[in-house]
């Protein structure tokens, strides 16, 4: 899939389409465009499935788990969302016809988001003293 957009007026609408139908037509893809904003929740849903979580003494740099990414994506500005996916996520595969998505995350990018800056990562209730 690959990301388009189309204005009206002053609205502008986010969809993907499917990059064999840019290429080779319309019959060579089953599914055509998909709104953006149900693309990004699905995908969002599965990186966030995808953290690892570190067990007791395990030593390792972690995300720790949903929580931790939920309150550093949420810190993130808008425009840094989108730069926080493409250093995380290499690609995103749809197959429309089997409804299933599929994601390939770059090497070493979950170590990345990890060493992101503590503040991005603590929410109020967990300011340090």
């Amino acid at each position: 899939m690959t990301p388009a957009h189309t204005k009206r007026g002053n609205r502008r609408y986010r969809y993907y389409t499917c990059t064999n139908a840019q290429k080779r037509g319309w019959l060579a893809c089953p599914s055509r465009s998909i709104p953006a904003a149900e693309m990004d929740k699905v995908v969002l849903e599965q990186i966030r499935g995808a953290c690892p979580h570190s067990g007791p003494g395990d030593g390792e740099l972690i995300i720790d788990g949903q929580g931790r990414f939920d309150r550093w994506w949420q810190a993130l500005p808008h425009q840094g969302q989108g730069e926080a996916l493409r250093g995380l996520v290499e690609r995103v595969d749809y197959d429309g016809r089997a409804g299933q998505l599929a994601i390939t995350f770059r090497p070493g990018g979950f170590e990345a988001l990890a060493e992101a800056p503590a503040e991005a990562a603590v929410g109020p209730e967990e300011v340090p003293a």
